[in-house]
């Protein structure tokens, strides 16, 4: 099925925003990946027209891949979708092509880790959250949120402070800075990352990235896992896109909350059987990809038999902590 790929060879931007990826993540420019949510690690470059793209935690490949990855589709699925978008008549079967088509170009290194790498990865996520305190009165953590008009008596075991925590860039080691450590758990409540929030005084780090995510533990692991801050109560549960946000509304209505990192973890939630209502907390960006991942996710939560509330602030640019800060919850 060669010619499928040789015909969107020049078209893979338009074929990709065609089957659900924003054309946000499309410009040619390191930013958030469509598919594990990190802020600043993705770039979809389209090198010869191949729709490549490069993420520092899910991989590289071609634009088959990137839509195999993030609708999770086999192969052959992939290929059937571009071709209805490219009006090719045909119906590939579901075997393996790989062997015929690699979806990965040789210039990037693979999506698969070997052992080492894959221990190297584990060993470093468990030894930063051992090395995590406590979140106590007049650490950098709780006066970076009282800042943020977030006052919290006691913190939850998602949330912790490093005192001292290393702050790289593509140059190397930058310095070191306190830290918000946050545990990222997948659907069974195991620890698949960490999340970070480098910070100064009583603010977020002068860092051109303050917050990042380490690499998972597997690659995708983090895709539909969540900062799990506050445990649903009466299967209730409010969603946010960050942190801050979503602690803004657990002070504002004292409800359990989970921050999803990004709108795409957002859309890509898995919720639990036990989950019964859903309050969607949208940040009103000017882009537009917190309501369009919102819109998606309801429509996904409303078919699996959950009630689903969308709730947004009315200014663009605000979400619920701006409200917060300004006493309009």
């Amino acid at each position: 099925m060669n010619f499928i790929i040789d015909r969107a060879q020049g078209q893979w931007s338009e074929v990709l925003s065609a089957l659900g990826i924003d054309k946000h993540y499309l410009k040619n420019k390191h930013g958030a990946c469509p598919v594990c949510g990190g802020k600043d690690r993705f770039r979809f470059d389209d090198k010869e027209g191949k729709g490549t793209f490069y993420c520092n935690q899910c991989g590289s490949g071609y634009g088959i891949k990137l839509l195999q990855n993030y609708h999770q589709w086999r192969f052959a699925e992939a290929l059937n979708q571009v071709a209805k978008v490219l009006g090719i008549q045909t119906q590939v079967k579901n075997h393996n092509f790989n062997h015929r088509i690699n979806s990965s170009p040789p210039i990037y290194k693979p999506n698969g880790l070997n052992t080492k790498e894959l221990k190297k990865r584990r060993d470093s996520l468990i030894y930063t959250w051992l090395q995590t305190q406590i979140v106590s009165s007049g650490d950098p953590v709780d006066c970076y949120l009282k800042s943020r008009g977030i006052p919290l008596k006691e913190y939850p075991y998602s949330l912790g402070h490093h005192p001292h925590l290393a702050y790289y860039d593509e140059k190397g080691l930058v310095g070191h800075f306190p830290a918000m450590i946050a545990l990222v758990r997948d659907q069974n409540n195991k620890m698949v990352t960490l999340h970070r929030t480098y910070l100064g005084k009583s603010c977020k780090a002068d860092v051109p990235t303050p917050k990042k995510l380490m690499p998972s533990m597997q690659p995708r692991a983090s895709v539909g896992a969540a900062i799990k801050l506050y445990q649903p109560v009466n299967g209730i549960i409010v969603l946010a896109e960050g942190i801050e946000t979503a602690l803004a509304m657990h002070v504002a209505t004292e409800l359990p909350v989970w921050a999803t990192i990004s709108a795409v973890g957002l859309e890509k939630i898995i919720l639990p059987p036990s989950i019964k209502e859903v309050i969607i907390a949208i940040d009103n960006d000017e882009s537009h990809c917190g309501q369009n991942a919102s819109s998606k996710l309801a429509t996904r939560l409303l078919a699996e038999g959950r009630r689903v509330k969308r709730i947004i602030p009315p200014t663009s640019g605000q979400d619920f902590n701006d409200l917060l800060l300004e006493k309009s919850i």
